[in-house]
């Protein structure tokens, strides 16, 4: 019985030294998550981390937060990891590594034909023993980057209306299906409200000018994808008012004007200096394709004051 017993603190003390380890260890990211047997989704081109949680055992003085920069001596790593992608078993191809055989990686994929790819992991314990452990492994789903198309007929790039109407939809032409569903776009541009002269040659008066607006709308793939719904457009000082919606750089020569989704916003996240993804302006917008202008333009003309109608009076050469 005693034997038992101290078999069984033994095994005990073993266990809360082996998850006191694991509650200390942490990825080198908190927004990183693990989830076996869930796709993962990125943006093509663009640099992706991937980190796999070193073996609390073998790496016992690894005690924080991992420094993706440094070295397995700075992190206090004693294991070795290789790093694989292609294939579903260690017969892939072996990843180069920034700081060799760490736990941690990034990963562009540019092979976005192929739709899905795989990245394999697995630890091997310092010499003179040298253990290979079994591979982790996590499928990758590689999509094109957001694309959408402005105005690509003549009759969308500049509509005219006449004061009074209803408020209008402000349409893209078109946005691309690239495969990613759910969540918001968010469409960078810039925009300029005038009055014009009377030949709408030159503007009179710049009512309001903004660089960089950013709306979010939710994810809608197709074509005639609003933009702005029901927008108030109006004939403002009683002038010829001309607005402008610019995602090139029409209105402003330093702007990064286009649209992101939610992959690719995913996609940036190394590139973020605010990691919780509050600002939007950090993102990478990808410019509008295949369009005749990457502008819109609406003209709204005030209703003409139709004068007294004139008349020979009655008393004319009475």
């Amino acid at each position: 019985m005693k034997t038992k017993n101290l078999f069984r603190i033994l095994i005990g003390s073993i266990f809360m030294v082996a998850a006191s380890s694991a509650f200390g260890q942490s990825s080198p990211y908190l927004q990183m998550t693990a989830a076996p047997n869930t796709i993962d989704s990125v943006t093509a081109g663009v640099a992706i981390p991937f980190f796999v949680m070193p073996d609390p055992i073998l790496n016992d003085a690894f005690l924080g937060i991992y420094a993706p920069a440094s070295t397995n001596v700075v992190n206090n790593l004693e294991s070795s990891w290789t790093w694989l992608k292609g294939a579903t078993t260690p017969a892939g191809t072996v990843i180069t590594q920034a700081i060799a055989n760490a736990p941690y990686v990034t990963i562009n994929f540019v092979d976005n034909a192929a739709a899905h790819d795989t990245i394999l992991v697995y630890e091997t314990s310092k010499a003179p023993a040298g253990c290979v452990g079994d591979t982790s492994m996590v499928i990758v789903s590689v999509v094109p980057a957001p694309s959408f198309i402005v105005s690509n007929n003549a009759l969308t790039d500049t509509v005219y209306y006449c004061d009074g109407i209803a408020p209008q939809d402000l349409s893209l032409d078109a946005v691309t299906n690239n495969g990613v569903a759910g969540g918001f776009l968010k469409l960078r541009f810039d925009y300029r409200i005038a009055n014009l002269n009377s030949a709408q040659t030159a503007i009179s008066v710049t009512i309001k000018s903004t660089n960089d607006t950013i709306v979010s709308i939710p994810l809608s793939n197709g074509v005639n994808v609003d933009l702005l719904a029901l927008y108030p457009f109006e004939a403002i000082n009683g002038e010829i008012t001309e607005y402008v919606f610019a995602f090139d750089n029409t209105l402003s020569a330093a702007t990064q004007n286009g649209i992101s989704d939610r992959i690719s916003r995913k996609s940036n996240f190394l590139a973020l200096t605010d990691k919780t993804g509050a600002t939007n302006t950090e993102y990478t917008y990808y410019a509008a394709t295949a369009s005749i202008n990457s502008h819109k333009v609406v003209r709204v003309f005030p209703k003409p004051n139709t004068g007294t109608i004139y008349f020979i009076p009655n008393n004319f050469n009475n």
